[in-house]
């Protein structure tokens, strides 16, 4: 409200040069003729009017919109204000000053609170669109590993719940395919987080590049990646798998071989995602050995 005390100061003078010019041509009525329905009724309206005023130049900043809707809204309560003057006075025969003064502002007043609020329309449509992309950008990198940039697993259950329903139809099998390397606990213990988050980067990118083009890599969590394959069967996505552990076997990683424990799980008509997911996991975490990131590279 501080930022438009000058729109404040005008209204009140403004206000008050209405009522100083509305006394001078006026002469007061007897209490007798005034009608107190018409005075109670007009005054709510001016009330509602100055609260309109108050309102805008509450919660908008300085701008064209707010001007509009400020000038809008004092013209109407210019009106409204020697329109209820206007029941304790009595203008003298033939003067059509006060009645102009009185009726004018209010239509122009309306057509610029219209204006006004068209513009504080398109505003909002702005802001909106503006959330909404916002919001995008978060919900997208909420469904993005920001280490590995791979999706992590609610992404990867929005597609499986698609592939699912495609695979159920009949219309293609789909195969997940799944590593969790070995012994990568201790081996943050021993070299560090840095390295392990170095490690797990590469690995990523390496099972990236080793994947086709309509497979979707994510990582599952902690130091398991996981593959959809859809319209794989079985035997392609094993000969996939095995392939990416025997190229993974012959580099060495910081000094270490890379050990995964790979599992493939091919989809059932009846399987959910969460059942697929839960089958997943049992698996990988049967028979999980200590691996030779256990050793010391």
């Amino acid at each position: 409200m501080s930022r438009h005390k000058l729109k404040l100061l005008l209204t009140f003078l403004i206000l008050l040069a209405l009522g100083a010019l509305a006394r001078h041509m006026g002469e007061l009525k007897p209490w007798a003729l005034i009608d107190w329905l018409d005075v109670v009724g007009e005054g709510c309206v001016l009330l509602v009017s100055l609260a309109w005023v108050l309102m805008v130049l509450k919660s908008r900043p300085h701008g064209r919109v707010t001007l509009l809707l400020f000038s809008g809204g004092l013209m109407f309560c210019c009106s409204s204000w020697l329109d209820w003057l206007d029941e304790f006075l009595h203008y003298p025969e033939g003067s059509h000053l006060m009645s102009w003064t009185e009726s004018l502002p209010a239509p122009f007043g309306l057509a610029m609170l219209t204006w006004g609020l068209w513009g504080w329309h398109r505003e909002q449509l702005a802001i909106s669109a503006q959330l909404k992309s916002r919001e995008h950008f978060f919900r997208e990198h909420q469904l993005v590993d920001p280490l590995t940039r791979l999706y992590t697993q609610p992404y990867l259950q929005l597609v499986l719940e698609r592939e699912l329903g495609l695979h159920q139809q009949g219309a293609k099998p789909l195969t997940l395919l799944a590593w969790d390397i070995r012994g990568f606990g201790r081996f943050n213990l021993r070299h560090g987080e840095l390295a392990g988050d170095k490690a797990l980067k590469g690995l990523a990118e390496f099972l990236l590049a080793g994947l086709r083009p309509q497979d979707l890599l994510c990582r599952l969590g902690g130091d398991r990646f996981v593959a959809l394959l859809p319209g794989t069967g079985a035997g392609e996505a094993r000969a996939l798998g095995q392939a990416l552990s025997r190229q993974l076997q012959e580099r060495p990683w910081l000094g270490n071989r890379v050990s995964l424990k790979t599992e493939l799980l091919q989809a059932g008509t009846a399987d959910s995602v969460d059942t697929l997911l839960a089958r997943l996991q049992v698996q990988l975490d049967k028979d999980k050995g200590p691996g030779p990131f256990a050793r010391e590279a």
